[in-house]
Order: structure tokens, then sequence, then C-alpha cells
């Protein structure tokens, strides 16, 4: 016999051994709640079952897809298949809901006893073939769009409950720090009442001190893992009232070591226009703004509270209330993100900055002017100069402030680029997209190019400065973006921009300007009337309109 068949020999015989015995353990063992067993349980917080429930109903909306799309092509013979799956992950919704809260309400009791009696429905009528049938799928189809809405109302109703439990919770804390905490002549944070005298309690007060302040944390870290799982829990958390407290953490001068969190989490669920709008009412911006101007000492809090700056005024999220409360603030805030590009230790705080300067000059008009003011375009030259802008996103941003400058028709006939300047936006113009690039990167890419393009134009309304451009080459990279497809990523919109920059430095320079006679490929071009030159680079198939 060998070693294997022995080994397998003693495992079957001391199964049998300790089977019987192990079993009457378990039976001896009490199942009471008050059990010392239990000791070892540990319950899901809300924030595990507002991720476990959110997940789940994500799985059961994209498995009712699949059943109608096989009722629509009448498929019956995996509708009963797909239909026995979906009423197990909705019997499976139904317990994570009960488990969720001590007290089911009323009503969404009601909803879980119609949806049980829907998943009995459906059970009973997927195993028919209604494919002769004059009434055809439409008892199935009606079981599984009520089944869908009131999975929804359901969801929600409990979405909603765990969210403001989770803000709730975040709030007690900060109330109780609030209340009971006062600063000690360290800086920490101690519970009121703590007696420091003696050795032993002073270790316990800091012991306190210490868990306090990583229960605040985790709390906020709590609302930042909700948030995340979509816009929909971002709404959520807006209607239960969490933008409004992390302001109140924001500004408190008690709770300075959960700001850069706040912040952190502000950032995370001002995606939406509830979120947005709560963040107006509550005064934001203003709070901000004083974050910026007072945090100058702490490059961690005013980077955070730039990103929030950058994210409330994404132009994806346009909002006229946030537009007026910016107006007022927007000197303060040019100027301290500026002096945040400025004073940027790594990349990413220097795109978080530039963002935020994009953002803002899209809102306000007058924007540009601050920008001549606080010496904006200067700060960001350097700073790329400097290596800060290493990705394309920060060029892009980089270029979004200066092509502002630009679109103000009196600024960019007035304004001649510096030597540096000129250099930078004619080193945009030869960035090519790397391999593997990612659809983000790729349209990043196209806007850097059109902008830097379009900015260049405009610069060179004069002949000193369209002068200067050309002499650092810039028609060459302008024309090879214009006959190379694949080095503009076969963008038509950066090619009728490359286009105008050419004709337009033609038309200023005169095309008997010296500088221009060897540049053959260019003359080509602006021979051409522009729809002919385009048609002749372009890579689209249609023509252009």
């Amino acid at each position: 016999m060998s070693v294997v068949d022995s080994v397998n020999h003693w495992l079957v015989g001391l199964k049998e051994e300790v089977e019987t015995e192990c079993m009457s353990v378990l039976q001896g063992k009490s199942l009471s709640k008050e059990s010392s067993d239990f000791i070892f349980l540990v319950p899901k917080s809300t924030k595990d079952h507002v991720v476990t429930i959110h997940q789940s109903l994500v799985l059961i909306k994209t498995e009712i897809k699949k059943l109608l799309r096989l009722i629509e092509i009448e498929k019956w013979s995996s509708v009963h298949e797909t239909s026995t799956k979906l009423i197990r992950q909705i019997r499976s919704q139904i317990s994570n809901c009960k488990s969720s809260l001590r007290v089911i309400p009323s009503h969404v009791a009601e909803l879980q006893a119609t949806l049980l009696a829907d998943c009995s429905n459906l059970a009973k009528h997927s195993k028919y073939d209604f494919s002769n049938h004059s009434s055809g799928s439409d008892p199935v189809t009606k079981i599984v769009a009520s089944i869908e809405r009131n999975l929804q109302v359901m969801t929600d109703n409990i979405l909603c409950h765990l969210a403001k439990n989770v803000v709730d919770s975040c709030a007690r804390l900060f109330r109780f720090h609030e209340e009971n905490c006062h600063r000690d002549p360290g800086g920490g944070t101690v519970v009121s009442g703590t007696k420091s005298d003696t050795t032993g309690v002073s270790g316990v007060s800091v012991a306190i001190r210490k868990s306090d302040r990583a229960l605040l944390i985790d709390s906020l870290h709590d609302i930042i893992v909700v948030g995340l799982l979509s816009n929909y829990m971002c709404s959520i958390l807006a209607k239960a009232g969490a933008v409004g407290i992390l302001l109140e953490i924001c500004r408190s001068s008690v709770v300075k070591f959960a700001r850069c969190e706040a912040l952190r989490t502000l950032a995370t669920i001002c995606c939406v226009s509830e979120s947005i709008e709560q963040f107006n009412q509550n005064g934001g911006i203003s709070c901000l703004a004083i974050l910026l101007t007072d945090s100058i000492g702490s490059e961690t809090v005013s980077s955070e509270a730039a990103g929030v700056i950058a994210q409330v005024t994404s132009p994806s999220l346009a909002n006229c209330q946030l537009r007026m409360s910016l107006l007022e603030h927007i000197p303060s805030l040019v100027k301290s993100l500026t002096g945040l590009c400025l004073d940027a230790r790594n990349p990413e705080i220097f795109l978080i900055s530039c963002a935020a300067l994009a953002n803002l000059a899209s809102i306000d008009d007058l924007c540009p002017d601050y920008f001549g003011n606080f010496d904006t375009l200067v700060v960001l030259t350097e700073s790329c100069l400097k290596g800060k802008a290493p990705s394309i996103f920060a060029k892009e941003q980089v270029v979004t402030v200066v092509e502002a400058v630009t679109c103000q028709e009196s600024s960019s006939k007035d304004m001649t680029p510096d030597i540096k300047l000129a250099k930078l936006l004619v080193s945009f113009l030869k960035e090519r997209s790397r391999d593997g690039a990612t659809v983000l990167e790729l349209v990043a890419f196209e806007n850097l190019l059109q902008k830097t393009a379009l900015t260049v134009g405009r610069f060179c309304q004069k002949l000193p400065t369209a002068v200067v451009f050309v002499k650092l080459h810039c028609i060459r990279h302008l024309v090879r973006l214009c006959q190379e497809p694949g080095a503009r990523n076969h963008s038509d919109v950066v090619l009728t921009a490359c286009l105008e920059a050419i004709r337009r430095i033609f038309s200023v320079c005169g095309p008997n300007h010296e500088l221009l006679k060897d540049e053959k490929e260019a003359n080509k071009l602006v021979a051409s009337q522009l729809i002919d030159s385009y048609v002749l680079c372009s890579s689209a198939d249609e023509s252009f309109i």
C-alpha cells in the first residue's frame, strides 16, 4: 500500500471516529443570543449594508435587462432559468434589507410582500412558452415591470434610511468633539473632565483622544465609500444633510485634524446638482476661500480645498446660484490658487490647482484680468518649465487658462506673450499620444492640441508676435498636425484649429515675408481655400460644412 493510500485510509477512519462526537458537542451548544459564543460575530456596519444592497441592486437590474431581452427575442428556453436566478437575487436582496434595519417600516414591509408575490407569479408564468399564444409575453413582461418598480422603491427607501444613519453617525461624533472637547496647551484635543495629574489617567486621556479622532475620521471615510458607489448615492447623501455637516467640520477649529478628510469627502460627493445646491446654500465658497487664505502654511489643506473648487466649478455641473456666490470671491480664489501652483511640491497638487483656475476662467469673464493682476500665466509657465506638469491632463489645464486670456478680444490684441510662454505653447504642439493611452488621455490630448492651436492663432494678431512664433518653427508643427492624421489622433477639430492658425500667421506676416519663403508645405495649404485644404488633409470621409 502506498503512502498516499495509507493517509487517505487514516483520514476516512478519523472522520468516522470524530463525526459523532463533534455532532454531540454542537448539539449541546446554546443558541441563545446571550450566549458568549456570539462574541466573535462581528455585525455589519451601516456602510457595509449600503455597499451590499447597492451592489445587489446593480446585479438585479442587469439580470432584469437580460430577462427582458430574452422575452423580446422569445427565447423561452432560457427565460425560466434566468427568472429563477432573478427570483433568487430578489429574495436575497429582501433578506439584506431586513438585516440592515432593526425595525422595517410598514410601507417597506408591504413592498417586500408585494415583491415576493410578484416573484411567485414570475416563477409560475416563466415556465410557459408564449410564442404560440395570442397574448404573447404580456403576463411575464408586466410582472417583471412590477418587480423592477417595487424593487427600486423598496431599495430607495432602505438606502435613504441607511445613508441618513451614516451621516448622522458622523454628525454625532462631530457634536461630541464640539461639546466635550477643548484645546490643550500642546495643541491636541482632550476630553473635558479628564484628570491628567496622574500618569495612569493621563495615559487613558491620550488613548481616548486618539480613538475619538479615529472614529470621526472613519465616519468620514464611510461617507466617501458610500459616495463612490454612484452619483445616485451622492444625491441621497446630499439629501441626508452630508454637505452641511462636512462644511461645519471644515469650519471648526476643534476638529482641525479632520479637515483634510472632510474636504476630500466634499470633493467626492459634490458631483451632482443636489450636492452643489446644498454646498451653495451652506456657504461653501466662502468657507473654501477662507481655508485657502488661512492655510498658507498647510499645503495639504489648501490642495484639498482646491480639489473641492475644481469639482464644484466643473463645466458639467452648471449652477447659476453658485456662479453668483463665486463672483464675490474670485479675486481671492485666483490669488490663492496661483500661489498654490507656485508652491506646489508635486504634480498632483499643481494639476488640481490649475484645474480650479481653468474652471474659474469659464465662469467669470473678468477672471482673465485677475490672472494678469496675480501673474498667473507667468507662474504656470515657470511651473511647466520646472516639470510640475508632466501629465497630458495638467498641460491641458494650463493651456485652458492661457486660452481663457486670449478669448477676450481686447486682451488678445494687446497682449504679447513672453518668449517662455511662446516656447511652452510650441512644445505643446509637439506632444504625441502615448501607446496604450486611455480614452480620457486621448480626449485630453486632442483638447491640448486644439486649444494650443487656437491660442497661437489669437496671439498672432500682431506682426511682432507672429514673427516670434515663426522663428520658433511653430508653422512646421502646425503643418505636421495637418498632414499627419495620426499625429492629431485623426481629429478634424484639431485640423481646423491648425489650419486657422496657419492662415492667421500668413495673413499677419504677409505671404511674401522672408521668414515664410521656406515654408513650402504651409504655402500650399494657404494658397487653397480653407475648405479645399481641409478636404485635402481631413481623415474624415464626409465633407466639411
